[in-house]
This record gives C-alpha cells, sequence and structure tokens, in this order.
C-alpha cells in the first residue's frame, strides 16, 4: 500500500497536461487490503479501463479493471483508495494475436484475440462485482464509474489473492455460495 502525501497545487501528468488531486491517493496492492480499509456502508466504483502501445508494428493491449472507493480518514481527512486488476493482456501482429495474461493462446485471429480479452475482462468485472456486493461493509458497488487518477496510478497491478477470484479452466470466476456442509443430518424416518 501506497499512500500520496496531499497534493498543494496540481501536479503534471503527461507532457503538458495536469491534474489537480484534491485527495490522496491510496494504491492497494489486493482486493483484500481495499476491502479492510472501508468503512461501513461504502460505496466502491468499478471501471473497466485498457491501454494499447504500439512498437514495432505490434500492438500491446491490456485490459484491467479498476476499484476506486473514497474514504474518510480520522487522522488525515478523506482519500481515495485505488487498485487495479489486469483482466487479459495481449499482443497484435497483422492478423494475428497471442493472449498472454490470464493464459497462453497462440496464434489466432487478432479480432479473436481481442474478442476474447473483452470478454475476461468483462468476467473479472462481473466476479468483482460478485465479490464486493457480499462484503458486508459495500453498501453499493457501481459500473462504469471511478474516481479520477492520474494515469501513473492505472496500470500498478493488484492482487486477486485470497477474494476468492480465480482463473479456471479458460474463465475468470468467482464461487457462488454453497449450501452449509455443517448443517445436521436430518433423518427421513
Amino acid at each position: 500500500m501506497v499512500r500520496t502525501p496531499r497534493p498543494q497545487s496540481a501536479r503534471p501528468v503527461q507532457g503538458e497536461a495536469t491534474i489537480a488531486l484534491p485527495y490522496p491517493i491510496i494504491e492497494c496492492g489486493s482486493l483484500g487490503i481495499v476491502l479492510s480499509m472501508l468503512p461501513a456502508r461504502s460505496t466502491v466504483l468499478l471501471m473497466p479501463i485498457n491501454r494499447r502501445d504500439a512498437a514495432m508494428g505490434s500492438i500491446d493491449t491490456r485490459l484491467a479493471v479498476q476499484v476506486t472507493a473514497r474514504i474518510e480518514d480520522a487522522r488525515d481527512g478523506p482519500a481515495i483508495l485505488t487498485a487495479t486488476f489486469i483482466a487479459a493482456a495481449c499482443t497484435t501482429l497483422g492478423g494475428h494475436g497471442t493472449l498472454f495474461v490470464p493464459c497462453a493462446e497462440r496464434a489466432k485471429d487478432a479480432a479473436y484475440i481481442l474478442s476474447r480479452a473483452r470478454a475476461l475482462q468483462g468476467e473479472l468485472l462481473a466476479c468483482l462485482m460478485s465479490c464486493l456486493d457480499e462484503h458486508p461493509n459495500v453498501a453499493r458497488a457501481r459500473h462504469p464509474a471511478r474516481y479520477a487518477l492520474p494515469d501513473e496510478w492505472v496500470w500498478r497491478p493488484a492482487s486477486l489473492e485470497g477474494c476468492g477470484i480465480r482463473f479456471q479452466m479458460g474463465h475468470w470466476t468467482y464461487p457462488q455460495p454453497q449450501p452449509d456442509d455443517t448443517a445436521p443430518y436430518e433423518s427421513l424416518t
């Protein structure tokens, strides 16, 4: 977790552009950290985001879901929590593409790879929504919405470890509530 100091004025982001940051940003390394810092009845915002970089004829594409929430810190005042979860990463060159994250799918049609990456992003968004909806401190989770952050905070990937979201059999999954196995056995006699 990284906490930035409260900015005194606008700060440069890319080239000549500036963004005024009204609150300090707390970058969380996992969903568990975000959830542990949320006060009761919090609103959490989720935003599908992507980045495309071209180099030497190929296009690298990363698709993610960014989670942001505003909290009140008794000592320092309000702050923005953020965590970015990479849903898929791929490279396309000409008409061919390769998916690298969360699994390897090589030498496929570029349109298929990009469609698959967008579908994986949608799956991860749905899993995060389900996970947040179950958390006792989350009053509501909204998407697409986020607190605006400078680009430098958007692409530091966070961990899904410990939250139940997994990549299994080619898809992002979140476990559905299971019946209580500890319930006493009921006899039919």
